[in-house]
């Protein structure tokens, strides 16, 4: 997956988002009453004493620009001195046009960087806003969705469930009584928005905050919905995806789910609050509704690790969605709690439902950000 921004192409989110910060901090500089070469100087000398720094090539190529700029003092234009200093400056005046020739182009490079910069943020502002609009237009008509309407009635369950009526009729043997398939109805307030996109397994809430989104799953797919939104337009934001590894109705034992760290706070920008305890005991539930029913979850641990890391030591969190016993379950639950940055006072134990939020940290290389909770019943 490859994001633009402005002239530059990036390969991963994290150099993007690098990129945009870089982008804000040059918006940001004050350039007015100075020439251009006091510009470059005084940044500088920022820069030497490191109170300006940058993360990306977009701040390299501004530092290229100001390194052009110290090139171009104000040549003085007095016509008084003898007639020797007079004729030494008209021998040096094809030296001085070339001095203007770079002094003009590099302050059009100058502008240009500028230019390309603000256009960039302008863009992103916009795309910002309009994924915005998008989200809050699937919450509405979640939450002013009629209270019963047309049932939509989903995939059955191959095990089956016995019919009581016929096990409470008669003596008939167990092998005689009827077995009929799992009805699963579709919660009526994501009714229309599963009609609009059948990859929806749910929502995702956590109270009194700006996480309120729809969680999207595409089988063998944990990337397409980290581009793109609901209807499947390209957007930078993306959305929450449940892992390709978990169960699509959600009804595994721990339910992963990605999300990006957006500087604008949008999807998992928020998650790194959690970091500080008082904010977990002001936010400490998770709300997550797959299709069918509405689920609770109480956060239990808050740690940081890392991804496509060959360090042995590193917690392979996303390697614990398909837990198969309980020593994997223990094993999961009481790493992430000695990782944990507070003692939430809170465990779980073998039997419970987990959900794991994991978003982008930028601590350590591809660093994650992930929060462990497991369900209230």
């Amino acid at each position: 997956m490859a994001y633009t921004f402005g002239k530059y192409t990036f390969h991963t989110n994290g150099e993007y988002q690098a990129a945009r910060r870089d982008a804000r901090k040059i918006a940001g500089l004050s350039r007015s009453g100075r020439s251009t070469a006091e510009i470059a100087r005084h940044y500088k000398q920022q820069i030497r004493d490191k109170q300006l720094t940058f993360e990306s090539i977009v701040g390299e190529d501004f530092v290229a620009g100001l390194d052009k700029s110290l090139f171009l003092e104000p040549v003085s234009q007095r016509s008084t001195g003898t007639r020797t200093e007079r004729v030494k400056k008209e021998h040096h005046l094809p030296r001085l046009r070339r001095f203007s020739a770079i002094k003009v182009g590099t302050i059009a490079a100058f502008i240009i960087s500028f230019v390309i910069v603000a256009y960039a943020l302008v863009v992103q502002v916009w795309t910002d806003f309009r994924s915005t609009e998008e989200l809050q237009s699937l919450s509405r008509i979640a939450d002013n969705a009629p209270a019963a309407g047309p049932q939509i009635v989903m995939a059955t369950d191959p095990t089956g469930v016995v019919n009581e009526s016929n096990t409470a009729a008669s003596d008939e043997s167990e092998e005689q009584a009827e077995v009929l398939p799992v009805r699963r109805v579709i919660m009526p307030r994501y009714q229309a928005l599963y009609e609009r996109n059948h990859d929806m397994a749910g929502w995702l809430r956590i109270p009194d905050t700006i996480i309120d989104y729809p969680v999207m799953y595409r089988e063998d797919d944990n990337d397409y919905y980290l581009a793109h939104n609901f209807d499947g337009a390209e957007d930078v934001n993306g959305l929450l995806v449940l892992d390709k590894r978990c169960e699509s109705d959600a009804s595994g034992i721990n339910n992963l789910i990605h999300g990006h760290n957006m500087d604008s706070g949008a999807i998992f920008g928020t998650l790194y609050l959690y970091r500080d305890y008082d904010y977990y005991e002001a936010h400490s539930k998770i709300q997550f509704d797959t299709l069918y029913e509405e689920r609770t979850y109480e956060i239990i641990a808050v740690f940081v690790s890392s991804v496509y890391n060959s360090n042995a030591n590193e917690f392979a969190y996303y390697d614990y969605i398909n837990i198969e016993s309980e020593e994997d379950f223990n094993e999961y639950v009481s790493t992430a709690k000695d990782l944990s940055l507070y003692d939430t006072g809170k465990t779980a134990v073998y039997g419970d439902e987990l959900i794991t939020l994991s978003t982008c940290e930028y601590s350590r290389a591809n660093g994650r950000l992930v929060i462990l909770g497991r369900r209230l019943r």
